[in-house]
């Protein structure tokens, strides 16, 4: 992740860092609400 960030800074598009960072806030997003659920789940 953090290699990825630093090659996008290298070819200095700023509208690519913001793509790849919206992208991995997507599948961060994602997998707290899976955990959440689960967690719920299991309460049940």
């Amino acid at each position: 992740m953090q290699i990825q960030m630093l090659q996008l800074l290298q070819i200095n598009q700023p509208w690519s860092l913001v793509e790849a960072v919206m992208k991995n806030w997507r599948l961060l997003k994602a997998e707290i609400i899976a955990n959440l659920v689960h967690q719920m789940v299991l309460n049940f």
